[in-house]
């Protein structure tokens, strides 16, 4: 079958980011591993002590002071044993997947009023093309379902302010990936403390702020669980929806989807997350000197893992470029990472592309066209617009009756 071509679909990186092959020497003794098996490697290292997702050591060689490191690098993703995994012990039981599944229980009445408020928002007076930005709709989706796995309530402007902060952050230009946080942050997230200490609600947040006053937690670690699931939560939720309708329709699958079983709609959900991997580096850095291929890294040299790159690699995906939600295996993928870099939020991500699905399938199954589509990428990589037009037979039910607004 050949794949159908988004508007400006090109890759938002350079071509080798998702091209599996051998290590890339990126100069001054950083290297960058994009085959499943030196990653696979890379982990056992990191596992063994060569290795360290501490970003202090990056800084360091950076010659920037570690106060100065933006507060989402201190998330667990950037700290070394143990202490990675007593900060996820922390936030995992609001991430589980039992309960998210109770979050999610709501989720698709929430998903179609969204759908029908996003349709009618995009769709031009009477007589005019009916049209969806799916970028959009996979934006509020995912920011209500992380809000509600977070806890994120009590004060709206704090919390605006934040969210407007995460989708730039996980858009920021590489170069700049280190830069300092605006003060506000922090302010933002003291304000967010202390309208939960008024009114607990036994959410994620409240795990976080228990650790801190029980003295497991610093305030910028405090800081930056609540932020970093927050930013790399939702935008990650929103780039894998938003895949769900590109990526689906690219394949030609969309038709298939809207009618299909669970298992198949399982398979679809990982063969798009591994063909539109959403977070696609994760960088770690050498605590000893380590031997990588033909490429030595140095103390604090960085290894970065291409996760795009590795889910195409034909020695662990044959036919690597075909959509196939039969793939046996197909839930080995790595766009949720890998051993110590496991996603916690991974149901998260997994509940909301499939209630995206039941929101916006009724419309898109048959006849949808994708007409604009922008992709960026920085921390996370995703399409920020996506323009789909509808077929109208389609979508007049969904533009008739009352007037809707996208539930809050």
């Amino acid at each position: 079958m050949t794949m159908r071509t988004a508007p400006a679909a090109a890759r938002p990186r350079p071509r080798q980011y998702y091209e599996p092959g051998g290590p890339v020497d990126l100069g001054g003794g950083a290297v960058a591993l994009r085959s499943h098996r030196d990653i696979m490697a890379a982990l056992a290292a990191e596992r063994r002590g060569d290795l360290t997702a501490s970003y202090l050591l990056l800084a360091e060689a950076a010659g920037i002071p570690a106060g100065d490191l933006p507060v989402l690098f201190q998330f667990p993703w950037s700290q070394p044993e143990p202490r990675h995994r007593e900060l996820v012990a922390l936030i995992a039981p609001a991430l589980s997947a039992r309960r998210v599944r109770r979050l999610a229980g709501g989720l698709g009445e929430h998903a179609a009023a969204l759908a029908i408020a996003v349709l009618r928002e995009h769709t031009g007076p009477a007589g005019g093309p009916a049209q969806v930005d799916v970028a959009v709709y996979a934006r509020e989706l995912a920011t209500a379902l992380v809000g509600q796995a977070t806890g994120l309530s009590g004060s709206a402007l704090a919390a605006s302010f934040l969210l407007s902060y995460a989708e730039k952050f996980a858009r920021r230009d590489p170069a700049h990936l280190l830069d300092p946080d605006p003060p506000q942050v922090a302010a933002c997230l003291q304000e967010l403390v202390d309208a939960r200490r008024r009114d607990p609600g036994g959410e994620l947040i409240d795990a976080v702020i228990a650790g801190f006053d029980g003295g497991l937690l610093s305030v910028r670690e405090r800081d930056a669980l609540i932020f970093g699931c927050l930013a790399a939560g939702r935008e990650t939720t929103a780039a894998a929806v938003t895949a769900v309708f590109v990526t689906g329709w690219q394949h030609g699958l969309l038709g298939q989807a809207w009618r299909a079983d669970p298992a198949w709609r399982a398979g679809f959900c990982c063969e798009v997350l591994r063909l539109s991997t959403p977070w696609p580096v994760t960088t770690l850095a050498a605590a000893a000197p380590a031997r990588l291929g033909d490429v030595t890294v140095p103390v604090g040299g960085r290894v970065e893992l291409w996760w795009p790159a590795a889910n195409l690699d034909p020695a662990g995906f044959p036919r690597p470029h075909r959509l196939d939600p039969a793939r046996p295996g197909a839930a080995g993928h790595l766009a949720f990472g890998s051993g110590v870099h496991a996603c916690t939020g991974r149901h998260l991500a997994l509940a909301a592309m499939e209630a995206a699905m039941d929101g916006l399938l009724p419309v898109l199954h048959s006849g949808a066209r994708l007409a604009a589509a922008e992709m960026s990428s920085g921390l996370v990589d995703g399409w920020t617009r996506a323009v789909f037009t509808c077929d109208p037979a389609l979508a007049a039910p969904f533009l008739k009756g009352p007037a809707v607004t996208a539930p809050g």
